[in-house]
């Protein structure tokens, strides 16, 4: 469902924050508003991916560097088209599952002999696991998100900008790349790399048991699907 309206304020929010009418606090309660309001899919998701690209822990003007303001401006795109993102959610049975209930029940049986020993197992299961599903989810998109996302191809990106002559591709600002934080905020809260590690691992394994239990669920696999007008698909013809 196309939600015209949503999609309109949302593209003038958008502008609004890139030329510095508005901060990144009033940025975000506009597209959050939006969210909850519009029944529009492809709206949600574009505000999903819009809250990547600020901080909403301080009130700031806009600071992308070159590559997000491009991938902001075909988001804009995309809204300003009829084109839409549809997601299709599927549940599977995966041998990761396998490996996630043998490692819990090898961890349940360590934990009367050797309690430490049973966290380490349960630590290194889970974190194997994690990874397989990791590279397993990543399988399910080829995108280059630097080149023609969301839209699946530049032949498709093309063709919406053909058929969308009032969408206004905004320049790049030259100021900008001034604004961006040399050393991100949350490194200041780094510890040294000699406690931090040992800290994480000795935390990880401590909830890996949840993990592990989590992980002998079902699989959920989301794919995103780009549905392109039909007038606009005839021209790829």
């Amino acid at each position: 469902m196309i939600d015209r309206e949503a999609r309109t304020e949302l593209c003038q929010a958008v502008d609004d924050f890139l030329f510095d009418r508005i901060g990144s606090e009033a940025f975000d309660a506009e597209i959050q508003s939006l969210y909850r309001e519009t029944p529009d899919q492809t709206v949600r998701h574009v505000i999903s991916q819009l809250w990547l690209t600020y901080s909403d822990m301080e009130d700031h003007l806009v600071r992308y560097d070159r590559r997000t303001w491009k991938s902001v401006q075909r988001l804009v795109l995309l809204l300003t088209s009829n084109a839409e993102i549809e997601f299709h959610r599927s549940w599977q049975w995966h041998p990761s599952q396998l490996m996630a209930g043998a490692g819990l029940a090898k961890t349940a049986l360590w934990v009367p002999v050797n309690f430490v020993l049973a966290l380490v197992i349960a630590g290194v299961t889970a974190n194997t696991v994690g990874r397989h599903r990791r590279r397993l989810k990543s399988s399910d998109s080829e995108r280059d998100p630097w080149h023609a996302w969301p839209f699946p191809s530049l032949a498709a990106l093309a063709r919406t900008l053909r058929a969308n002559p009032q969408f206004q591709r905004r320049p790049y600002r030259p100021e900008l790349p001034s604004r961006i934080p040399k050393v991100p905020w949350y490194d200041d809260l780094h510890l040294p790399r000699v406690i931090e590690v040992p800290l994480a691992a000795v935390g990880w394994c401590i909830v890996a048991p949840l993990v592990l239990l989590v992980q002998c669920l079902p699989l959920c696999r989301v794919r995103e699907a780009f549905v392109e007008p039909h007038e606009v698909a005839a021209q790829g013809r």
